[in-house]
């Protein structure tokens, strides 16, 4: 086995009848340790700075400062539009790298998104607070608070609030970090120039952010139709 830091005595190498290795203490470590190291975290990850404090009890490192790390609190995540309609934009994928998009959606009674699918992109669902009627494949869920659903590309799914008087408010997670915020908007902003759109209209708003809607389906708009 090679040793993960030469010299460093190791708590396993001795064998039946040897004497137990000492403590590996600070005092033993010390002379391996260094003030200032560089480390490289990760292919492509550029290298960062490491600080050992010798003069520290306990001996903590420093987290070092990451240009791609990031922090937003509740006030700095905007909504789908600049008048606050639409999902809470909690990450887009521009503040993640592309990695993913959580979105945090309010879905008022009698609320629900009809049943559809993406190709290019997963979607999942964490029920924060009320009552949520998932449609996943050919089954329909009752998902209460704290309960998860992950839908695979391709997944047929829906959604609705399952009461009839009571809000609720769930996560939903993209996985790449698509731009789902402009369907959001675009949908918005169709409802805002025309309070009855077609059909058509909804379905084109769809196709154009990888959403293919089911309206052939039994049940297109079900649960809670």
């Amino acid at each position: 086995m090679v040793p993960w830091c030469e010299g460093i005595p190791r708590p396993c190498q001795n064998g039946p009848g040897r004497a137990p290795n000492p403590p590996v203490t600070e005092e033993v470590l010390a002379p391996w340790m260094c003030d200032r190291r560089s480390v490289t975290h990760g292919a492509g990850t550029p290298e960062r700075d490491v600080h050992h404090d010798s003069n520290a009890k306990g001996k903590h490192v420093t987290a070092p400062t990451d240009p791609s790390l990031s922090f937003r609190s509740r006030t700095e995540q905007p909504r789908a539009t600049s008048d606050g309609l639409g999902p809470l934009l909690v990450a887009t994928g521009d503040v993640t790298g592309g990695e993913f998009g959580l979105f945090e959606v309010d879905i008022t009674p009698g609320g629900r998104a009809g049943a559809h699918y993406h190709t290019g992109f997963t979607e999942s669902f964490y029920v924060l607070e009320g009552s949520v009627a998932l449609t996943l494949g050919d089954e329909v869920v009752i998902a209460g608070s704290g309960d998860f659903a992950f839908v695979p590309r391709h997944g047929v799914h829906g959604f609705a609030n399952a009461s009839e008087d009571e809000p609720a408010r769930m996560l939903i997670l993209f996985t790449p970090g698509v731009a789902r915020e402009e369907y959001f908007r675009e949908l918005i902003e169709l409802h805002v120039n025309d309070p009855d759109p077609t059909p058509e209209q909804i379905d084109a708003v769809a196709a154009r952010h990888d959403q293919v809607n089911l309206r052939d389906r039994d049940g297109f708009l079900a649960p809670g139709s």
